[in-house]
Formats: C-alpha cells, sequence, structure tokens
C-alpha cells in the first residue's frame, strides 16, 4: 500500500505597520481646545520642515476618533480634510450660532438625523469662512465617532459614512426633526475614547499585536472616567511595548459647562497659554519628533 504524506499548510498574515492615531475626548464647548492643539501642533510641523505648503492632519495621521464634539472634529480633519488652522474658528462659529444642541440630562433630548453626514457638510459650508474652501472627502473612514447603543449603553466606534445612526452631543440639528434614536452620545458611557480606538484598529487589522508610532489623546478637562482609561492605556503601553503613547489635558478649562458658549475665549485663552508654557512646549517637541522621525 503507498505510503501517504500529511500535508501541513500555514498562512501568516503579514504584520500591521505601526498606526499614527489620535484621539479626542468630549466635552461640549471644552472639547474645541483640541482643535487649537492640533493647529499648534501641524504649525510647529511647518516650521520645523520648511515645507512650502501647510501641513493637513489627514496627511500625518492615519486614524482619528473622537466622542462629542471631539467626533465631529475627527471627521473635520480626518474626513473632510478640513486645514487644522480652520477647524477652531469653524466649531467655534458653528457653536456660537447654537448650530449645535447640546445633550443635558435626558435621552429625550438627543436627535439623530437620517442625513447626519449632509448635516455636517452644511454646518461647513455656513460655518467655514475659508477662500480655500474645498469639500474633499474620503470612502474609507479616517474620521471616527464614538456613540453608545441606546438599549445596552455599550460605546462602540461609528464610521463617518454610516453617521446616520449616530446622535452626540454638539450634534447639528434640523428644526425639530422627528426621528428614532438609536445611538446616544458616547461621551455618556465612554468620554475618552482611546481604548475603543485601539479596539477598532485591531480589528481593522486583524492584528491583536499592532503597534502605535503614535497614539496622542488629547483631552478636554479632567474627570474620573477619562483619567481611569488613561491609566489603563498607559499601563497597557508599557507593559506590551505598544509604542509612543502620549496624552494631554488642557488645564484651567474642566470648569465650563459643556454648553457654555461664553467661555469660548477663555478656553481658548487657557489652551494658548497652555501650549505656550514649559510644559506645553515640551508636549508639541514630542509629538512633532515623533511625526518628523
Amino acid at each position: 500500500m503507498a505510503h501517504q504524506t500529511g500535508v501541513f499548510e500555514f498562512t501568516q498574515r503579514p504584520p500591521a505597520p505601526p498606526i499614527t492615531a489620535v484621539c479626542f475626548d468630549g466635552g461640549g464647548v471644552r472639547g474645541i481646545a483640541a482643535a487649537l492643539v492640533m493647529e499648534a501642533i501641524m504649525k510647529k510641523l511647518e516650521e520645523e520642515s520648511g515645507g512650502a505648503e501647510p501641513e493637513l492632519v489627514h496627511n500625518r495621521f492615519d486614524v482619528l476618533a473622537g466622542t462629542s464634539t471631539g467626533g465631529l472634529l475627527a471627521i473635520l480633519l480626518g474626513q473632510l480634510h478640513v486645514p487644522a488652522n480652520d477647524a477652531f474658528d469653524l466649531l467655534r462659529n458653528a457653536s456660537q450660532s447654537g448650530r449645535f444642541q447640546g445633550l443635558k440630562t435626558k435621552v429625550g433630548n438627543v436627535f439623530s438625523s437620517k442625513h447626519g453626514d449632509e448635516d455636517v457638510r452644511r454646518v461647513i459650508e455656513e460655518h467655514w469662512n475659508s477662500s480655500k474652501k474645498t469639500m474633499l472627502y474620503e470612502e474609507s473612514p479616517r474620521g471616527l465617532l464614538v456613540a453608545s447603543d441606546r438599549s445596552t449603553g455599550i460605546p462602540e466606534i461609528v464610521p463617518f459614512n454610516v453617521i446616520p445612526r449616530v446622535s452626540f452631543t454638539s450634534t447639528v440639528k434640523h428644526c425639530q426633526l422627528k426621528v428614532t434614536v438609536l445611538n446616544v452620545d458616547g461621551g455618556i458611557g465612554r468620554n475618552n475614547p482611546t481604548k475603543l480606538l485601539i479596539k477598532e484598529v485591531r480589528r481593522k487589522h486583524h492584528d491583536k499585536s499592532v503597534r502605535f508610532r503614535l497614539l496622542l489623546s488629547i483631552g478636554s478637562g479632567l474627570d474620573a472616567n477619562s483619567a481611569a482609561i488613561h491609566e489603563d492605556v498607559s499601563n497597557d503601553f508599557k507593559a506590551f511595548d505598544l509604542g509612543c503613547y502620549v496624552r494631554v489635558d488642557v488645564p484651567g478649562i474642566v470648569g465650563f459647562g459643556v454648553n457654555d458658549r461664553k467661555a469660548i475665549p477663555k478656553i481658548k485663552e487657557a489652551t494658548s497659554s497652555f501650549l505656550s508654557s514649559e510644559p506645553g512646549e515640551k508636549f508639541l517637541a514630542v509629538v512633532v519628533e515623533v511625526l518628523r522621525s
């Protein structure tokens, strides 16, 4: 009888390249401080590279994610290619005009539009006072939102191309639309979305050992939930050698209410003051060095 040789076949997926990512905490109007931080990072990159063209966030980061206002910022910078130096003014103008509806205490106050992506674009058209306005859009989602399932309260990542399922603090609302809310503000359950971004990157690349060239997490004031998530992520990066993790929280803004539009100038002042301080300059130097490496 002929001897049959067994067959063994093994296929290994190549490891994912190191990821460059940024997360934006929620926090209503406080969340717009992250736009100023990103503007400062891009400006320093331009200064050190000596390039004639402005630095755009989507050219430097593979993934952007955020909760609430941070989610909208992730879409603007990562998905729609809004320059960082325009993002703060855009968010400020839209907020001060009352086009953002804040979530206070009742889930019933949350609105979800069937045309959420169109809503975002409409806000940009109305409030982006730039002569070089160009509506660009990536079909492959780079900007990600965090929302919570209404029935379970479990936060999840939601790509921009399914934004009609999402409602979040500072979401644009039409005039009293009658809609069914499927998701509520991710900030209710996960104001700091860093863990969710890591989970999404691992899912996308089918690789639990994926490393980060840089994972930048920008807070909107210290709170217990965000601080606890930061500690967990920091410990994981140290224990499992996941790459470079940087967390920054702008001091002096946590006392402002999430819907306090009048606080925006003070938030801008506090953010600018921090970025020009010794800790702020050190933070910028570390981030820019990694991005240029």
